[in-house]
């Protein structure tokens, strides 16, 4: 019998979002448990390490830092306070790191673990990860490390080199898992695990591809407890992501998905995934959901509201999707299943942009029609948009803030335009307008983190430019589409699991949002915990 350990550490916590059950993990250690193996989950993404990264020397001086930033722009003194404390946090930090590692040997240790499996992040998640690979080497050297996660796909040869990694997973890890603890047991070679890459003879060896063809046939996730301890003591929001589908149909630039292994869209059956509901509701009391696939179709959508109202369960759900699906959905039977929330990733409202660099196939037409529908049905509408991409003006800017203003949009999350290695924009950055050094710009941006108690203008600049504009001038115009929305009531930095979570604490969405900043700026860990209890409440 193999034993697994799975480990996450997400970076420290910037958003609640980040407290969210890791539905990836809880599928592996069901899987493995099918099969009759052992698995353990220490999920870091808890309240406790909240706790645990900011220290309480720094917190008054970043609730009074926080306050006037509030009122009046930065001061020179603010700023180099903000650096002194920066400094702080980092020293701080690493020491963290330590203590998670020291806990991660003890538990290799006790409870006799054959392999380990990392999920891989960016930002300050990423030198983590690299860091606590290490302490499990130095105490356990042979023991396989295999690390998992879609940052594989557009960093794995770099992570190979910088991690003291032995595996790494690049798709789906259920296949992936069963067979290399079959491996662990000397009972596979190998070279026939799926969806791994490694090192041999010098040189990088990718296996085989394979992905799950039926979804309805993965075990149900695991979050007992004992199993995954996070799950106890309100360290998580009860809030679970149900895998109801992977891939996309579409292959916009910009995604990742234009960087994947080939692989079509699938989906559970609607029956499989209202079992899932209510089994999760049933075993560990929780009734809010998010659909964490790319796109949950709108007759899928239909198909599993009608079976949550034949069978009455109690449950509000979120979900991301995409227009063309959803031309005709019958959103107001969404609605009465308990739909609270529809996510769409619209990116700009302007069709020339759709059309040209951002590769959309959608029709602003057909993008207000269906966000306004939506809208009109009581969904909390959130459309996300990308802004500058190549080609932006304040022209384009405009016709997306008129969007969605006539479509009653509630939130739409503004990021600029962001190059993910092996994707489209990357393959062909000079066709699409950007300026970077194909040689290095992975390694420069694989541990990239803005720091949120940092003015825009302390962010260290990423390696790329936009149509010739530098950094600091791109990341000026999100500042000017952030603004515009804002003044139009749009919420600029909410997603469909927030709206949800604002809803089960007692909040507006923007109330939410603003106490959100506060918390996560000041390190309140206390207030968070409030905020977690409060949404765990049934």
């Amino acid at each position: 019998m193999a034993n697994a350990l799975f480990v996450s550490y997400p970076g420290e916590p910037v958003n609640p979002t980040t407290f969210l059950p890791d539905n990836g993990l809880a599928s592996l250690a069901a899987t493995l448990l099918r099969e009759g193996h052992a698995a353990y989950v220490l999920d870091y993404g808890t309240v406790d390490l909240f706790r645990d990264c900011i220290p309480d020397y720094v917190k008054c001086d970043l609730a009074e830092l926080f306050s006037r930033k509030k009122v009046q722009a930065t001061t020179v003194a603010d700023n180099e306070r903000i650096l002194e404390i920066d400094k702080e946090l980092v020293r701080h930090r690493d020491s963290v790191i330590e203590m998670i590692g020291r806990e991660i040997v003890g538990t290799i240790a006790d409870r006799d673990i054959s392999f380990i499996g990392f999920k891989s992040w960016l930002g300050d998640a990423h030198p983590a990860l690299v860091r606590l690979s290490e302490i499990v080497k130095q105490n356990y050297p042979t023991l396989p490390v295999l690390v998992g996660g879609p940052q594989v796909l557009s960093f794995g040869d770099i992570m190979l080199e910088q991690g003291s990694f032995d595996f790494l997973c690049y798709d789906e890890g259920e296949l992936t898992v069963r067979s290399f603890a079959r491996h662990v047991e000397g009972k596979e070679r190998i070279d026939n695990v799926p969806n791994i890459m490694y090192r041999s003879g010098g040189k990088v060896v990718r296996n085989r591809h394979e992905v799950v063809a039926n979804l309805d046939e993965l075990a149900m996730p695991v979050y007992d407890s004992s199993i995954y301890p996070a799950m106890m003591d309100n360290q998580k929001c009860k809030m679970i992501v149900i895998d109801e589908s992977r891939r996309c149909m579409y292959s916009c630039p910009f995604c990742i998905e234009s960087s994947k292994v080939k692989g079509k869209w699938r989906a559970k059956s609607a029956e499989r995934i209202v079992n899932e509901i209510q089994y999760v509701h049933d075993y560990y009391g929780a009734n809010l959901i998010r659909f964490g696939g790319q796109m949950t179709t709108g007759t899928l959508m239909e198909d599993i509201s009608r079976k949550i109202l034949d069978e009455n369960i109690d449950v509000e759900f979120t979900s991301f999707s995409h227009i063309g699906t959803m031309k005709t959905a019958d959103f107001e039977l969404m609605r009465r299943a308990g739909l609270y929330s529809l996510f769409f990733g619209v990116e700009s409202g302007s069709q020339r942009m759709l059309s040209g660099a951002l590769g959309k196939k959608t029709k602003v037409e057909d993008i207000e029609t269906v966000l306004k529908r939506a809208s009109d049905a009581g969904i909390y509408v959130v459309a996300s948009i990308i802004y500058p991409s190549p080609g932006d003006n304040d022209e384009t800017m405009q016709e997306t803030v008129d969007l969605l203003t006539r479509a009653g949009v509630k939130s739409a999350p503004v990021q600029f335009a962001g190059v993910y290695p092996g994707t489209t924009w990357a393959r062909s950055y000079k066709e699409y307008g950007f300026d970077l050094d194909p040689e290095t710009y992975a390694r420069n941006v694989i541990d990239y983190k803005i720091k949120n108690i940092f003015p825009p203008q302390f962010w260290s600049p990423l390696p790329v430019k936009i149509d010739g504009k530098s950094f600091f001038e791109y990341i000026g115009d999100t500042g000017k589409m952030i603004y515009a929305l804002e003044s139009r009531g749009i919420l600029s930095d909410v997603t469909d699991e927030q709206s949800l979570l604002a809803k089960r604490a007692g909040m507006t969405p923007r109330e939410f949002r603003d106490e959100s900043q506060r918390i996560f700026y000041t390190g309140n860990a206390n207030r968070m915990q409030e905020i977690v209890e409060k949404v765990n409440i049934q």
